[in-house]
């Protein structure tokens, strides 16, 4: 007696995670020293279905990432250490596409729009070992993070629902342009 398979729909997964990075260290006396770094980072998923050719599809997204390091050390003294510095990493992400697979596909595209948002910071950390067994740190850090065109926003009069009949114009903003920073410090001890 032959026992039936039941019918799963094939589909096939590609992930491709890419990257590169730079390093450069440079000692610029007994007190001083650098490590700069800078990468670029892709990841990249797509899963893919042709197993009714009707309803074959492509779905995917990726995340790119470059980024730019520089952090510097100073020891003031044996006890005494001084760290600072900054960090910076663009974001271009693809949120998703929903694809035809092949000429008798009858899915509809659906394609999100890219977006991109531009991550940066300064700190500074200062560190004082009293004894072998206690030491104290304590820094601050000052983060940003600037939502970037290429988008468009729909405006709305304050004080009512935000639906497509109270639309009363867009703003829109061209590539790379600033459209939101939300920003602060973070202190630690």
């Amino acid at each position: 007696m032959a026992i039936e398979q039941p019918a799963y729909p094939r589909l096939i997964n590609i992930l491709v995670d890419n990257n590169i990075s730079l390093k450069w260290k440079h000692i610029f006396n007994n007190s001083l020293y650098a490590v700069v770094t800078a990468g670029y980072d892709k990841y990249n998923y797509n899963i893919t279905s042709k197993s009714v050719a009707i309803n074959a599809y492509k779905l995917g997204f990726d995340v790119n990432q470059e980024n730019f390091k520089a952090h510097f050390n100073y020891f003031a003294s044996s006890k005494h250490t001084v760290e600072f510095g900054m960090d910076n990493i663009l974001y271009k992400l693809h949120p998703g596409t929903y694809e035809p697979q092949g000429k008798s596909s009858l899915v509809v595209p659906d394609i999100m729009q890219k977006e991109q948002g531009l991550e940066s910071a300064l700190f500074i950390s200062d560190k004082y070992t009293v004894t072998s067994a206690f030491s104290v740190e304590g820094g601050i850090r000052y983060s940003m993070f600037n939502v970037l065109g290429p988008d468009s926003f729909n405006v709305y009069p304050s004080g009512v629902p935000k639906t497509v009949d109270n639309i009363v114009g867009t703003n829109y903003y061209g590539k790379n342009k600033f459209i939101k920073t939300y920003q602060g410090p973070e202190i630690r001890l």
